[in-house]
């Protein structure tokens, strides 16, 4: 994977946090990525999805030339040419192998040659495999994005391969897991996976889900209250908890019940570098939170 540094990704990602931030770092919604044509929203920093083709087969101009930008998440794009005549040139891995996009919603690298597990979600990023980032600032399919009231590193922040990767969750009933997830109730890590392929009605997975470079990524621990037998909510009872770790500063957490979902980050595999980052979580109800957040991975 081509490593960018923070500063470069901040040159071509505004990174706030999703749910319709303007610019944000999937295309917020004054600044959304644009099927059509490849480019940015009117307000904002999206990015296109075509390796800086229009669909209709136009070119994307840019400036200045040899500057880049990265495209189907994974891939990177030079400016190349002079003056009114610079393009954007062809999406590619770090490989230098052409990448192609999803033509809405810009998910995950449609790359023949890599094969991504069907992890769930109906997105339409790279397999299907990847919920879409747009899913962020989609209220159809973001149906509750307060939910996610905290994130550890922050957007735009920080981790170690020895570190974690935690979100917090806050609902009036305990959030979803897999369906009979069986967890430590002191430390909060998984004692036996439950059935992580079972899916909720709206067709994304029941267990919280972290997606990178088109990969779904399960937590190696849960801590705080959870419900593991979904779809029951009315009159659940709840298994014993392990205590959360504090919620970041400055998180709102109004609700009965706050949840915390942890990756351990070498668990996951990834090479230094920086990512993007987008969590599917049920509430303990009916409805999902998706956010999207950039990491970087020391």
């Amino acid at each position: 994977m081509h490593v960018l540094s923070l500063a470069a990704v901040a040159a071509v990602l505004a990174v706030p946090s999703c749910g319709g931030s303007p610019g944000s770092d999937f295309g917020g919604s004054n600044g959304g990525s644009q099927s059509d044509d490849g480019g940015g929203g009117s307000n904002g920093n999206g990015q296109g999805n075509f390796g800086g083709s229009t669909s209709d087969g136009g070119v994307e101009s840019c400036t200045p030339p040899g500057s880049t930008r990265t495209c189907c998440i994974t891939g990177t794009q030079v400016c190349v040419g002079n003056g009114e005549n610079a393009a954007w040139g062809p999406c590619k891995d770090s490989s230098g192998k052409a990448l192609t996009c999803s033509g809405t919603g810009g998910g995950g690298a449609e790359d023949s040659g890599t094969s991504h597990p069907d992890s769930g979600g109906p997105g339409n990023g790279g397999n299907g495999s990847e919920p879409p980032p747009p899913a962020c600032n989609d209220p159809t399919v973001n149906t509750e994005p307060n939910i996610l009231v905290g994130y550890v590193p922050a957007n735009g922040q920080s981790v170690g391969n020895n570190g974690q990767i935690k979100v917090w969750v806050n609902d009036e009933r305990a959030p979803f897991v897999a369906p009979g997830e069986q967890i430590d109730p002191t430390t909060g890590a998984i004692t036996m996976a439950g059935d992580r392929t079972a899916k909720a009605p709206d067709n994304y997975l029941w267990e919280p889900t972290l997606y990178i470079n088109g990969h779904a990524f399960f937590p190696t621990a849960i801590k705080g209250p959870y419900n593991n037998h979904p779809p029951t909510y009315q009159g659940a009872s709840y298994p014993t908890d392990a205590p959360i770790d504090p919620v970041p500063p400055g998180a709102i957490a109004f609700q009965t019940y706050t949840g915390e979902d942890v990756w351990d980050v070498s668990s996951l595999g990834l090479s230094p570098g920086t990512y993007a980052a987008e969590f599917v979580v049920h509430d303990g109800d009916r409805e999902r939170a998706v956010g999207c957040i950039s990491i970087v991975i020391q």
